[in-house]
Order: C-alpha cells, then structure tokens, then sequence
C-alpha cells in the first residue's frame, strides 16, 4: 500500500499565483477611485471563486485555505469572504444595486450576508484576565504591575465615550489611580493626542510621574477624513513613557529603538482588522509589550478597547484587561475566545 505524499500548499504553484494576483487587484483598488474599490473587490472574489484549485483544496481544508490566505495576502479573513459573496451574489456588476453610485461599505453592510467564516480565536491564551467595569474601581483592587498600557480616550472625536468635559482633570483622576498600581520596577506608556501633549506632560510633572521618552506613532496610512483646511494635517500621536529600569531592548542595536515609530492604522481589510474606533496596531502594542517587560511579568491595560494589548501579550505575560464599555467587553471576548 503507496501512502500519499502530501505537498505543503505554500509550496504549490498556483496558491503563489493566486497570491500574486489577489496582491495586485487589491494594490489597483485601493489607490483610485470609490467605484474602482467596488470592482476591486468583485475581481477578486472572482480569482478567487472561479480558481479550481482553490475550490478543490478549500472543500477538503473547511476554510483553512482562506484563513491562509487572507494572512498571506495581508487582508482580514472577513474582507476575503464578502469578496466572494459578492462575486457569487452579483456574477455581473451591472446588477449591482444603485449602481456605480454605491460604496463597498454599503454593499457589505446592506446586501451581503454577515460572514459564518471567522478566524479561530485565540482561546488558547493564558492568563489574559477581561474586567468589565470603569478603571477607576477597578484598578485599586488589582495589586501593582511590571508594566501599564493606558490609551485612555483623547477627548477629540465625536464618540459619547470620548466627550469629556473637563479633560484634565479626568486625566489627573486617571493618573493618580494608575500610579499606585506601578511596581517598584515597572515601565509606563500614556497614549495622547497632539492636542494634549503639553497639558498630558505638565500634568505628568505635577503628579511626580518621571517623563523618560517621548515617543511619537506615526501613523502612514491616513483617511480622507483627516483632511484639513486651516491647518497640516496631524499623522502622529504621543506615547509619554515613564519607568524607572532598563527597557527589554534585545542585543542587536537597530531603529526599534527609536522613539519615532510607524506603524499603520489598523483597516477592515488588513490582516489587523479594525474592531474599535480608535484601535492601536497590534505591531505597535506588541513593541512596548517587548520592550516594557519581560516575559511573566505582570500588565494592565486599564482602557482595554479591542484587547489588542491581551492579543499582544499572547500568553508570554499574564495581562488584565479593563473595559467600560459592553459593546467592546463583547468584542474582546469573540477576539480572545475568553
């Protein structure tokens, strides 16, 4: 009896072709214009749909070969499954409802189905602790950390969460319950907007907070909604960092060290998927996990958002999270199986 020798999909010629040609389609969309968006998208639910090898390898994976290809094409699993159904939906987009008037926003959240294909989520991390409650209760129940995460909301958009009246004081508020809970050793990380920089340090020396870095996230991808008229369009936010011990730089020396970062927001269709309005990169949250600590020491991100810090820490460093907000508690829950 001949047993099957099975060959790695990486290593066949037409998943690399079919990479290659997802990669482009994508590459054209996304750079023109609103209609072109939508066009990309039904292109590549096409290659996709109408490639028999794919169909083939994907009826005997269960959905395997889609969760690589979104990682491997750099687009979220979600984006990939609505191209099909859209492709299967609409076989020709003079059938498209409204016509070339129509946005892909629209298309996905008015006439496609929601995806039953989602990425596996991380159940298999450990010691990543979810609290649903408001940090200022919370964080005096917790104990000390080797490190603290904060992006606390900036007071700069129109979401409820974010109007704050009295922003410095809130911050104040913030800040002397988050400094009880630094270790002796410890590493801190304060997310800001430009807007408050200044008012974020001075609060920062009134409060006897040591100010070690200054580190600026530029953001390289931006939206047309941040376009401007009276002013250069901001494409930065501060990360103030205080600690009292040496960062966990690695042995090489190389830019990560820098205080200037870029990094992308995260996108619907990135392989970071967008799941918060103001969600930091992963890549970026996974940095200062690496630098700030060291692996089992102790983190808290007391403004947990997405959990992107639980998803970064990834069973390395025992994590608690802290949400207010039970929409995205929901949300941290599907991400991290928790």
């Amino acid at each position: 009896m001949t047993s099957e020798v099975v060959v790695p999909i990486e290593n066949e010629q037409w998943y690399s072709q079919l990479i290659e040609d997802c990669k482009d389609i994508i590459t054209e969309a996304v750079f023109t214009s609103r209609w072109a968006l939508v066009e990309g998208y039904h292109q590549l639910g096409e290659r996709i749909v109408t490639d028999s090898d794919y169909n083939k390898w994907e009826q005997n994976k269960a959905g395997l070969v889609l969760q690589g290809l979104a990682k491997d094409i750099n687009i979220s699993e979600r984006s990939l499954y609505y191209a099909i159904q859209f492709y299967e939906k609409y076989p020709r987009l003079d059938a498209v409802p409204e016509g070339k008037n129509i946005t892909w926003n629209k298309i996905i959240t008015k006439y496609l189905p929601t995806p039953k294909v989602e990425s596996t989520p991380l159940a298999t991390i450990p010691n990543v602790t979810l609290i649903h409650g408001d940090m200022l209760n919370e964080v005096p129940k917790l104990g000390q950390f080797d490190l603290i995460i904060a992006d606390p909301p900036y007071n700069v958009t129109n979401w409820e969460w974010d109007k704050i009246p009295e922003y410095k004081q809130q911050v104040i508020q913030w800040l002397k319950i988050l400094k009880p809970a630094l270790a002796p050793e410890y590493q801190f990380f304060w997310f800001c907007s430009p807007r408050w920089a200044t008012d974020t340090e001075l609060i920062f020396r009134e409060l006897d907070i040591p100010i070690k870095s200054r580190i600026v996230w530029h953001r390289r991808n931006m939206s047309m909604g941040s376009d401007a008229k009276d002013k250069f369009i901001d494409s930065w936010e501060m990360v103030v960092h205080s600690g009292n011990t040496s960062l966990n730089f690695p042995d090489e020396w190389d830019s990560s060290r820098f205080d200037v970062q870029t990094f992308a927001v995260p996108q619907t269709n990135f392989s970071d998927a967008k799941l918060h309005p103001t969600q930091k990169p992963l890549e970026l949250i996974k940095w200062l996990v690496s630098y700030g600590s060291r692996p089992e020491q102790k983190v808290l991100d007391p403004f947990a958002g997405a959990g992107t810090t639980g998803v970064a820490c990834a069973g390395f460093r025992p994590c608690v999270l802290i949400e207010r907000e039970l929409e995205y508690v929901n949300v941290i829950k599907n991400r991290l199986g928790l």
